[in-house]
């Protein structure tokens, strides 16, 4: 919501910047706007990103520490006709601007914000649905390109109209709802659940009728080095049980899937001690089979 509105801001200005060209007060006004929606929209970015990686943030002196560069950047904004430190000339068109010495400042700090947010949003994806999952291809792409044509614009790179940027964010914002509504990227339950399960002591795997792994938890990766979405669950066994099993694995979770119900699994484990066992159980949920167990 917050960058929804950070936008609506930058691309509100830009329009009536266009719409009114010959009322000064409609000028300086758009003015102000337009570097205001900037400014929210590097710190929406990075709030929103932090807060979906985290679920939460309780908020403390350090996160009001990221608000002092944005403070700052508003008082010589709205000062700037005192001492023109933002810009001199304010156009559209990148080279009819000419900003001032602390614009760079602003530049720095809101491309770095940006950039870890984008950073954490793309970490979310990844971390829950998988690196060539839609949700993270949709949301790579758009944050891709909205970042390619907005420094373009920004390092004079192409002398456009600020309306292409605005154009081109449409098409980011579009991508984003089309990850959220149809993908369900952004839903809390997915990473909530895995906060969950890594609270849990015994190793826990959930793997797709083709044994690939989909999810996993922190015992898991710690009993089974290798681990890793999209592997093959019987190839992360084997690396660690040369011995393993794999058709009688693959008849048990058969079992399961036909019978809806679970299925307990024991695993020879080879150690420094000696042999240690795994046992497990193993549960057909619909396309997916889900494991636990622990070892003795």
């Amino acid at each position: 919501m917050a960058i929804a509105i950070s936008l609506l801001i930058w691309n509100s200005s830009v329009l009536c910047h266009i719409s009114f060209p010959g009322i000064p007060w409609v000028l300086a006004v758009s003015e102000k706007m337009y570097f205001t929606g900037i400014v929210f929209v590097s710190l929406a970015t990075l709030f929103t990103g932090l807060i979906f990686v985290q679920i939460r943030i309780n908020f403390s002196w350090k996160h009001a520490l990221l608000l002092i560069v944005p403070l700052i950047s508003l008082t010589v904004l709205f000062t700037n006709s005192y001492h023109h430190f933002f810009y001199t000339t304010f156009s559209l068109t990148p080279s009819e601007q000419d900003f001032g010495f602390y614009f760079n400042v602003h530049t720095a700090y809101s491309y770095l914000c940006i950039g870890i947010g984008l950073f954490c949003f793309l970490y979310f994806a990844v971390k829950n649905y998988g690196f060539l999952s839609r949700q993270a291809i949709l949301i790579f792409f758009a944050l891709l390109i909205s970042l390619i044509a907005d420094s373009f614009s920004t390092f004079h790179i192409f002398d456009w109209s600020a309306a292409v940027e605005n154009v081109v964010f449409s098409v980011t914002i579009i991508l984003f709802i089309l990850a959220i509504v149809k993908y369900n990227f952004l839903g809390v339950v997915p990473i909530a659940l895995q906060k969950v399960v890594d609270t849990i002591s015994d190793a826990y795997v959930v793997f797709n009728e083709d044994y690939e792994i989909t999810y996993f938890n922190n015992a898991f990766e710690i009993a089974w080095s290798g681990a890793s979405r999209k592997t093959g669950i019987s190839k992360v066994i084997k690396q660690v049980c040369p011995d393993f099993d794999e058709e009688k694995f693959g008849c048990l979770v058969n079992q399961a899937a036909r019978q809806q119900s679970k299925v307990s699994i024991e695993i020879q484990r080879p150690s420094d001690d000696g042999v240690k066992y795994s046992l497990g159980e193993s549960l057909r949920l619909l396309s997916k089979a889900v494991m636990s167990g622990q070892s003795c």
